[in-house]
């Protein structure tokens, strides 16, 4: 079991007030923990990832960091008589003399073109995509974030991926100081706000026109149901791998680190041509820093 060198357990900790989060004046998240953050700063803890980091503080920091989704009106997903599973997995990892907390949120499906004229192009079973923090420490657990970053169509010709900075985060929403992103309808894609996803430029007026990037609920008599909070796990690092079986946030038989199985969703009995379009394998995904220098970047949507 977890301790740190107030003698609390870890799950105690994650489910207590161990970490507690605010905004900046330049609209960053800024995180006041009584945990070390650093595994040299905190006597009788973990660091089962071997990342110099407090597996405790990592977990905690998680939790809180980890956005709200809101979906579109018209999402398959939101549907009552849809059992399609949505989760997440994440890293808390050092990246020079930065932290980057990364979430990617998986789904058992991405349902192709959201105008029904274009025949669902391009649906497939699984979907993976990714929203990003970017910390300073600024105390042994005290932290505050001085980038965020989503993504939507990442590596095609659509690609979305947004990156604001310093006083570009005021552009960040929260619920509660809890960071809220937009999921595209039927496609995910991830995005910083109703506008941002629907001011959205795809490459050519056919994607415009099947893609049809709409975000967040209109019309509807409860808004607040169409925000969802995803179940998620601190799958470690590479080299030091904590969970594997994603079964914790609904996707059971899933292996967060297999680098030859393409991600289905966790369907089963797929045809050879419906695997090969599914999305690449999860090991292959989540180890790629999402600020790195040869990530695309705009300051601003």
């Amino acid at each position: 079991m977890n301790t740190d060198e107030t003698g609390e357990a870890s799950d105690d900790i994650v489910g207590g007030d161990a970490v507690q989060v605010t905004r900046s004046a330049d609209g960053g998240f800024t995180v006041k923990s009584r945990l070390a953050a650093k595994f040299a700063d905190c006597k009788g803890c973990k660091d089962d990832d071997h990342d110099g980091l407090s597996d405790a503080w990592e977990d905690a920091v998680l939790a809180k960091l980890t956005p709200m989704v809101t979906f579109d009106e018209d999402e398959p997903l939101m549907k009552s008589d849809n059992h399609d599973e949505f989760g997440a997995i994440g890293r808390v990892f050092p990246a020079g003399d930065k932290i980057v907390v990364s979430v990617m949120f998986l789904y058992t499906k991405d349902y192709g073109a959201a105008n029904p004229i274009c025949f669902h192009t391009h649906n497939h079973a699984g979907d993976a995509e990714r929203a990003a923090l970017e910390l300073t420490l600024t105390g042994r657990g005290d932290a505050v974030s001085v980038a965020a970053y989503t993504t939507a169509h990442e590596g095609t010709e659509d690609d979305q991926t947004t990156i604001v900075r310093a006083e570009g985060q005021k552009a960040l929403e929260d619920l509660a100081g809890r960071w809220r992103v937009y999921s595209a309808q039927n496609k995910h894609g991830t995005y910083m706000s109703k506008d941002h996803c629907e001011g959205a430029h795809l490459h050519t007026f056919l994607h415009r026109f099947c893609a049809s990037e709409d975000c967040a609920p209109d019309g509807v008599k409860d808004p607040s149901l169409f925000t969802e909070l995803p179940k998620i796990v601190n799958v470690g690092e590479p080299n030091g791998q904590r969970v594997h079986d994603l079964a914790a946030v609904g996707f059971p038989g899933v292996d967060a680190w297999d680098m030859t199985n393409r991600f289905c969703g966790g369907l089963k009995g797929l045809s050879a041509d419906a695997v090969k379009e599914c999305p690449d394998p999860l090991g292959v995904k989540l180890p790629k820093n999402p600020f790195a220098p040869t990530t695309s970047s705009s300051g601003a949507h």
